[in-house]
């Protein structure tokens, strides 16, 4: 089965990844005006600096519970939402750290 997405300016994207300031303001503006969900683009990720022995244990729960579990719930329930309008698109963006090692950046 083709899916077949709606053109880009007639789409409602969500970008995750937007606690605070201007990003925050503009996601609350536009789920209040548009009220669906088109495409969903996982843009949330932290890192943490500091040698991989040395990390503490918290700071290890917080990256992971972030960069997987918060890709994954959110994509889950984009999914969910996305399917009761006949589908859309899912964007998983990386950094650097992706593709290769970064000194003091293992975890």
């Amino acid at each position: 089965m083709a899916i077949r997405l709606r053109k880009l300016h007639d789409q409602v994207m969500v970008i995750t990844g937007i606690t605070s300031g201007i990003g925050l303001t503009t996601a609350r503006m536009a789920a209040a005006r548009f009220g669906r969900i088109d495409t969903w683009v996982n843009n949330a990720g932290i890192s943490v600096f500091g040698r991989l022995e040395e990390v503490k244990p918290e700071d290890r729960h917080r990256l992971f519970q972030t960069n997987f579990w918060g890709t994954i719930n959110g994509s889950l329930d984009a999914v969910r939402r996305m399917k009761q309008r006949g589908g859309g698109a899912i964007i998983n963006v990386g950094s650097e750290v992706s593709e290769r090692s970064i000194p003091m950046q293992g975890m």
